[in-house]
């Protein structure tokens, strides 16, 4: 699951793959959370994720890393702030976001 989520999607299928591992991974560390520090985190509506409706997909990722990152302890990084269609920017968001998965899994001792 977290090793889909280092690709940089261009393409709708691309899109879907990625976005289904990016829902994996969040309910893996939703669980933990759950399991480990007796928290429930709200369950954000992230998969698929909409090119229509792209801004409230990142304001919805946004909070959902916000409590992630509050459960668990670690800095929140702004996942908002990305112009899909300037590829540089959406493989730096791909990679900050990549990140913010990979520690919260390390935190909690989890592999997706």
């Amino acid at each position: 699951m977290l090793v889909q989520l280092i690709n940089i999607p261009s393409s709708e299928e691309e899109w879907g793959i990625w976005s289904y591992h990016h829902r994996l991974s969040h309910d893996a560390i939703s669980q933990a959370i759950r399991q480990q520090k007796g928290l429930d985190l709200t369950d954000y509506i992230i998969d698929p994720v909409p090119t229509t409706a792209f801004p409230d997909w990142l304001d919805r990722n946004q909070q959902l890393h916000i409590e992630m990152d509050a459960a668990i302890g670690a800095q929140s990084v702004d996942l908002q702030d990305v112009n899909p269609k300037d590829a540089n920017e959406m493989a730096a968001w791909v990679y900050i976001h990549f990140l913010e998965h990979q520690t919260a899994e390390r935190v909690l001792k989890i592999g997706s």
